[in-house]
């Protein structure tokens, strides 16, 4: 039988600041928490967790607080939410999530090695700092939010499967290693605030699409995108070879020369 945990007068907690942590044995919670306000390493390393079921309507920061349990998902109101970062680190059964965002401003980590996560659809239109929040969630594919206000995305989806990436990145000023390792083929994003995007796309190999804008700073950046690396006299030989293998074969066919070996 599944250990359950309920505390009398839950709905009381304001700070809940490490009072499960390091519970093992805790397997579910479903009781009130529509007072919390500081979540901090509340069930960190409660890695027997699996389901939770609690109101965090009025939760002000969620650092660390599922870090290492066995949640598979995570539904609810985080609408008052600033600070998650570390909230759901290593996560490793998390597949799916749905909840407001809207007031997040540090994500950082957030997500981190949640290598069952498969898509995000949230509003992040707070969020300024969302350093390797997906980092190591290897098998995000898809994405979807707006991060019109986002400074610091370093790391933010390195080693994810994203193939493509649109959302609003006018305010990005740190990219650094922002998509290194990932499977993008096309971006298309505005980085006009950009001063630092060194190895942003760092071993992107199949990205062929990219639409960055016209006002780069120019500060710092060395996007590491591996169309644009190739030696321009390399690629014009290429196409001189080409031209040519094309023009020889035309006049084979056309028997206006011969070959003799």
């Amino acid at each position: 039988m599944a250990n359950k945990v309920c505390i009398v007068e839950s709905d009381k907690i304001v700070d809940g600041t490490s009072l499960m942590e390091g519970n093992f044995d805790l397997v579910k919670w479903d009781s009130n928490l529509s007072n919390l306000i500081n979540g901090t390493y509340m069930f960190r390393d409660c890695i027997s967790l699996t389901s939770f079921s609690g109101d965090l309507s009025n939760l002000d920061s969620g650092y660390l607080m599922f870090s290492k349990t066995s949640l598979g998902s995570f539904s609810g109101d985080l609408s008052n939410l600033t600070d998650g970062s570390y909230m759901f680190e290593e996560c490793a059964s998390f597949t799916s999530f749905s909840g407001d965002l809207s007031s997040l401003s540090i994500g950082s980590f957030m997500f981190y090695g949640c290598n069952n996560l498969t898509s995000f659809n949230s509003n992040l239109k707070s969020l300024i700092n969302g350093s390797s929040m997906f980092k190591d969630a290897s098998s995000l594919a898809s994405f979807n939010a707006n991060l019109s206000y986002l400074i610091n995305g370093e790391y933010m989806f390195s080693n994810t499967k994203l193939t493509s990436f649109s959302s609003d990145l006018s305010s990005l000023v740190r990219g650094q290693d922002m998509f290194g390792y990932t499977p993008l083929t096309s971006f298309n994003s505005d980085l006009s605030s950009l001063t630092n995007g060194y190895n942003m796309f760092y071993n992107c190999n199949k990205l062929i699409n990219i639409n960055i804008g016209n006002k780069l700073k120019n500060i710092n950046i060395e996007l590491k995108i591996p169309i644009i690396k190739e030696k321009p006299k390399a690629i014009a030989t290429y196409l001189i070879i080409f031209c040519a293998c094309v023009i020889l074969f035309q006049l084979l066919q056309t028997n206006k020369i011969h070959l003799h070996i």
